[in-house]
């Protein structure tokens, strides 16, 4: 056999190995980058860098149906995405690929992907395509069948009534009809067997979109989506210079400040990525920087109760709790705070979405224990009642109760909230709240600010348990008094 002969068969052998095997197939893919100057990416014609995070998501591609990728920017995703969609409409006869994107231009851009790959692949790989415009991709096979890319700005009718193997929506919460789109398309895809991609970093400025709600619920399970996030780190030219010079290099204005915008454009975690910005934020993102650098491990924990400081003589202690509504939904809270000085302190909580009334109850009976029986205010809305009812038979000493009220416990009403989350706003903001429990601080970044009236509450698919309890503790200040000498404190032996 003559070497172009063995060259020949070495080509078909690997272009049959490709067809196979989308992983492989991304070793012989071209890219055009954007020049970075800061990462020190000269741009142009790039083979494809087979990232970690680019390699898991090429595995959710291949093995996924519903796939939902929460992103930071630049991080090769379309990429990833466009290289997918050419293998498909290559190796897979009649395949139609519909590919969704913000408005016209960035549709047309979406389409060069997969036509640059597709044109930079190995000679004898390709054939001439029968169709080749900006917004379309044909290649004709045998008797008849023919595999079509086609790209669309996303509204609502846009692609309704076709049978995609693949639907990719890129950049899919800046879509202006989503929630349309999404039923246009949503349908077709769970009756025709195929697969349905959205990719996107987030809306700072929206907080309940079809994007985000469908990631949270796929973290949360019970669908049928797979969710994956990957942060600025995930691309390995960043480090922590980057990080700072992209940073200083943002302009501060009066709707989004550096911080802010690297929290959107280029979030280092979940949290990050979906906690509103500041026009939305129910608190202060300094505050909440500042916050964040008192974070530390307890010095105990047992199941659900965490211990983070030690019961003193002579301090003051009060308890807030919140009661979930269900198990595995909202979580039941307790937070004991050290209110003795004017900077409040978390010494202690109990978190959990899995127990009953009953057993929450009595874990936070014993946490209080250890802190002196301190006032415990429940909020008695829905289910805790039950845990008033429990704190009662258990012959609580210390139960919080409303001046002229029958019972005790803390009624939630519009006015009743109004004060309790405008005083834990200020006092958030004024960095007098002190929260060293990792989840609970997390769930203060899911608060916003929404309607007219300016009502605090977690977003679709947060929680506000955790704030919810702190509020209740801080409301307690004219009631709390200093622990004595003589208060029983029930201490485990690693006290």
């Amino acid at each position: 056999m003559t070497g172009p002969d063995r060259e020949l068969l070495r080509g078909e052998l690997e272009r049959e190995l490709a067809s196979r095997d989308f992983e492989r197939f991304l070793d012989y893919v071209w890219i055009q980058e954007t020049p970075q100057v800061l990462e020190g990416v000269a741009g142009g014609k790039t083979p494809f860098e087979k990232w970690p995070h680019v390699m898991e998501i090429a595995g959710g591609l291949v093995s996924e149906r519903k796939l939902v990728i929460l992103k930071a920017r630049q991080l090769g995703a379309s990429w990833v995405s466009a290289a997918y969609a050419c293998w498909l409409f290559m190796f897979h006869p009649g395949a139609q690929v519909g590919m969704f994107s913000i408005g016209e231009e960035e549709a047309i851009s979406l389409t060069g992907k997969v036509n640059f790959i597709y044109k930079n692949l190995p000679a004898g790989w390709v054939r001439e395509l029968s169709a080749d415009s900006r917004l379309e991709m044909r290649l004709a096979f045998d008797d008849g069948v023919e595999s079509r890319i086609r790209a669309f700005p996303s509204t609502s009718k846009a692609g309704r009534g076709e049978n995609f193997a693949l639907t990719l929506l890129d950049e899919a919460d800046y879509h202006d009809d989503l929630p349309g789109a999404y039923l246009a398309l949503s349908g077709s895809v769970d009756s025709s067997g195929g697969q349905m991609v959205m990719i996107s970093t987030v809306d700072p400025w929206t907080t309940e979109s079809v994007f985000q709600q469908t990631y949270l619920r796929a973290k949360e399970g019970g669908t049928d989506w797979a969710p994956l996030f990957f942060g600025w780190r995930s691309r390995p030219t960043r480090d922590e210079g980057w990080h700072r010079r992209v940073m200083a290099n943002t302009p501060t204005t009066a709707r989004l400040s550096p911080a802010a915008y690297m929290m959107k454009e280029h979030p280092g975690s979940e949290g990050e990525a979906l906690t509103p910005v500041g026009a939305i934020s129910g608190f202060d993102g300094d505050a909440l920087a500042y916050m964040k650098g008192q974070l530390r491990e307890p010095f105990l924990e047992e199941g659900p109760v965490r211990l983070y400081s030690k019961y003193q003589r002579g301090r003051s202690y009060a308890c807030g709790t919140d009661t979930a509504h269900g198990r595995l939904s909202d979580f039941s809270v307790s937070c004991v705070l050290d209110i003795t000085t004017q900077s409040a302190q978390l010494v202690a909580c109990v978190m959990s979405n899995e127990m009953g009334t009953t057993e929450f109850a009595e874990s936070t009976m014993r946490m209080l224990g250890m802190y002196g029986n301190p006032v415990w205010c429940i909020e008695k809305n829905d289910w805790g009642i039950d845990v008033v009812r429990e704190a009662e038979r258990a012959r609580y000493r210390n139960l919080y109760t409303e001046p002229a009220a029958a019972e005790p416990g803390w009624l939630t009403t519009s006015r009743s909230r109004r004060v309790m989350w405008g005083n834990l706003r200020t006092e958030v903001n004024r960095v007098a709240v002190v929260i060293p429990d990792r989840a609970i601080l997390e769930q203060f970044e899911q608060v916003i600010v929404v309607g007219d009236h300016g009502r605090m509450e977690a977003r679709r698919g947060g929680h506000d348990d955790g704030p919810t309890a702190v509020a209740l503790a801080l409301q307690m200040e004219g009631y709390a008094r200093a622990s004595s000498r003589g208060a029983l404190v029930r201490a485990p032996a690693a006290y």
